[in-house]
């Protein structure tokens, strides 16, 4: 009997990054289910590509010869793909990414019990219930990490400056993935969203009827390093800023679509997007939605730039997949995809003094005396300069200067006068060059956009 293909449209999805890896090993699947798919990407895949292109015996060979946005996945890691989309799972709540074959963490999420835990953003995990993790792959380090609601789990961490292993055990909880922040700086309301899923649209109507109960009428929207999401997701909310008008032009291959909101009784009066170069996808159809439209205007770096909508399918027991069908322009039909959308002004996130891509990264585990020259001492160097210290001795190399430096960070953060760099006091310039790099009273680009909604900017000379 001939394999029916058994598919089920989920929903238009727009993330430039997924929080698996799919598997490497070649997946079986019927020779009638492959020829469905083939005929299927044929049909609706973005660019004309024929059956007889798409050579391969398997869905992943067929997939290769595809945008790298479309991806087929095995049953297993589809189940975790959408777990991320839908914002549901049972485990310690953190972020984790793969870099070089070590599995690092890169964001507890708030109330989560990583977060309750103590376990910061860049811990490189070590181990899982002391099973090592170096050389996994990602899905295997979270298959680790996750489990039944209810069941503990300890979690080996190294951090940075960290002369050992710190152990956190934590007892797994059901997590719901909250995307959307919110504070009221004295008179702006501040909105951070950190990917757009099925919730965050909620979460979204849940701060602005705050900011309308304290009568707050200017806007600053956080999608720094937000990677995207639901197309829908971002749709919606881009109708609650957007007076009536369009809001995106999405182009499929034989047909278009424009999306536009109906908004006429507007509540702010400017709205500012924070951007940079790792806002993606739903993130930058917001930000050129309210820059387009005049809404507002977007402070920050020029974005990802990728300008093109993915919708989802299911395989019953074969795992599902993930095809790109369009590509977006923005309101005025500017093209995004692999341009990415320019700020209205350019701003560096951390001061000119912080070179933050060629710090050296190192862990402390040994004193170090005067007269040593080396990496580990370039990297207290740089560190200490960040936070404003000056240091007259060359780069890498301790003498007095370097001294003179560290006795007056001692002082001010109530630390005994040192005689000479113990590994306690490299944890804590660690610590503290970390917690002030990421403070709100550093980040230039929100500094920026508070001083632009006050009127405090001079526009004539900012770019």
């Amino acid at each position: 009997m001939k394999q029916k293909l058994i598919i089920a449209l989920m929903l238009s999805v727009i993330l430039i990054m997924v929080p698996i890896t799919p598997v490497a090993a070649a997946t079986y699947m019927p020779p009638e289910l492959l020829e469905e798919i083939k005929g299927f990407i044929s049909e609706r895949y973005v660019d004309e590509i024929t059956v007889e292109e798409l050579t391969g015996i398997t869905p992943e060979e067929i997939f290769a010869h595809l945008d790298p946005h479309s991806m087929y996945y095995s049953a297993d890691v589809f189940e975790k793909y959408l777990e991320r989309i839908f914002g549901e799972y049972a485990g310690i709540g953190a972020y984790v990414e793969e870099r070089e074959g070590k599995i690092y963490i890169t964001q507890p999420i708030e109330g989560s019990p990583s977060f309750k835990a103590g376990l910061k953003a860049g811990d490189e995990i070590i181990h899982v219930n002391d099973v090592k993790v170096k050389g996994m792959t990602l899905d295997e380090a979270v298959t680790l990490i996750r489990g039944p609601e209810g069941t503990k789990v300890t979690i080996g961490v190294m951090r940075e400056g960290a002369s050992e292993t710190i152990r956190y055990t934590m007892t797994r909880e059901h997590i719901t993935l909250k995307t959307v922040s919110y504070e009221i700086m004295d008179d702006i309301g501040y909105l951070k969203i950190t990917e757009f899923n099925e919730s965050t649209y909620d979460e979204t109507l849940e701060a602005l009827a705050v900011f309308k109960s304290k009568k707050i009428d200017r806007l600053i929207i956080d999608v720094r390093d937000n990677p995207g999401g639901m197309l829908d997701s971002v749709v919606d909310i881009a109708r609650l800023l957007v007076e009536s008008g369009p809001i995106l032009h999405v182009e499929y291959r034989d047909y278009a679509m424009m999306y536009q909101s109906f908004a006429t009784n507007f509540t702010y009066k400017e709205v500012v997007v924070l951007a940079n170069e790792g806002s993606a996808s739903a993130s930058e159809i917001l930000a050129a939605a309210i820059q387009d439209s005049g809404a507002g205007v977007v402070i920050g770096q020029t974005t990802y730039g990728k300008g093109s909508v993915q919708r989802i399918y299911f395989l019953d027991e074969y795992g599902g997949f993930k095809l790109t069908e369009a590509r977006y322009l923005s309101p005025n039909k500017t093209v995004i995809d692999g341009v990415g959308v320019e700020p209205n002004y350019e701003v560096a996130r951390f001061p000119a003094h912080v070179d933050i891509g060629n710090i050296v990264t190192r862990r402390a585990t040994k004193d170090i005396y005067q007269g040593i020259r080396g990496p580990e001492v370039l990297g207290i160097q740089q560190r200490l300069q960040g936070l404003g210290y000056s240091i007259s001795d060359s780069r890498g190399v301790f003498k007095q200067g370097t001294m003179e430096a560290l006795m007056a960070f001692a002082k001010d953060n109530g630390l005994e006068e040192p005689t000479h760099l113990t590994v306690a006091l490299q944890e804590k310039i660690y610590e503290v060059f970390v917690e002030t790099l990421y403070s709100q009273e550093n980040d230039q680009q929100l500094s920026f956009a508070l001083d632009y909604l006050r009127g405090k900017v001079d526009l004539a000379e900012a770019k």
